[in-house]
């Protein structure tokens, strides 16, 4: 899925065109700001990964640009999958409201494959990685409620993010 600009982009550059896999690209819409996550999901026998990362889904976000990239897998982070899994649910709660998606069934798919790479993990420990995202509440507002009771000493933005006059790292 991507945002409609980026969905656009892509399609411009479909001249790679079977080189490895075909993938089909489904154009996501937000009545106000763009749906810009970049989320990879890789499902496998043994094991699934989830790559988060900076990004666009464009030949620069992927190969000429500067960009941060986080690959986890299901055998070491398996809570991570549950967060992303909670991200596909708040997704799908808000299709049809101020986000439009034409084909919302692949949310359903993929949050089977996290759940079950999740499996009966225990509840994520505080040393794991999570995967906070937007869909619901900024992660300013999220923050607090995650560090509780921990010695935070500093924070490192992983992903950054578009902000003109610097005001949401500010507030981070």
């Amino acid at each position: 899925v991507s945002d409609v600009q980026g969905y656009r982009g892509s399609l411009i550059e479909r001249r790679s065109q079977g080189v490895g896999q075909e993938f089909r690209l489904v154009p996501v819409a937000l009545r106000q700001g763009v749906f810009h996550p970049k989320c990879i999901y890789l499902a496998g026998s043994q094991f699934d990964a989830l790559v988060v990362g900076s990004g666009n889904l464009t030949f620069g976000g992927f190969g000429r640009n500067l960009e941060v990239l986080e690959v986890l897998l299901s055998t070491t982070t398996p809570s991570v999958f549950g967060d992303f899994a909670d991200f596909l649910t708040a997704v799908e709660t808000r299709n049809g409201k101020d986000l439009q998606c034409p084909d919302i069934g692949w949310v359903q798919t993929f949050r089977e494959c996290a759940l079950r790479s999740a499996g009966s993990a225990p509840q994520a420990s505080r040393e794991q990685p999570r995967l906070i995202h937007t869909v619901e509440s900024s992660v300013v507002s999220q923050l607090p409620g995650r560090v509780a009771g921990l010695a935070v000493k500093d924070l490192t933005v992983m992903s950054p993010f578009f902000d003109p006059d610097g005001s949401g790292v500010h507030k981070l």
